[in-house]
């Protein structure tokens, strides 16, 4: 993402629960990066759709076991890729402190993801 799009991004999205820190990612990846901001932010939006059905349908849907792993496994990849972001670059996420941290920054980027997919269908 260049800078006019994260200027345009901030100005349009929703209220954000970490956009700090998600400007601090942004800022770091800059456009040198985008096959992580692609992995972050398909990971984000992928592990938001899967956590919403778990929790409107619960352990009697269809594939339970199956979308609990799924979820695990982008969420896992979502923090590996962080961590890593975060020793490349030097910024700090605040991905030690809480996990209120991690769950906010997981839901902005999907945020972000959907934000970028609408942006590509008007354009």
């Amino acid at each position: 993402m260049n800078a006019t799009e994260v200027t345009e991004f901030f100005a349009e999205a929703p209220r954000l629960r970490r956009p700090e820190e998600l400007r601090r990612l942004l800022a770091a990846l800059g456009d040198t990066e985008p096959t992580m901001l692609y992995d972050l932010t398909f990971h984000a939006a992928f592990a938001s759709r899967l956590m919403a059905i778990l929790k409107r349908e619960g352990s009697a849907v269809q594939g339970f076991e199956r979308m609990q792993q799924s979820l695990a496994d982008s969420v896992q990849t979502i923090r590996t890729l962080l961590e890593r972001a975060e020793g490349q670059f030097a910024i700090d996420l605040g991905l030690t402190a809480a996990q209120p941290t991690f769950g906010g920054l997981v839901e902005d980027l999907a945020t972000l993801k959907h934000w970028m997919l609408e942006r590509s269908a008007n354009v």
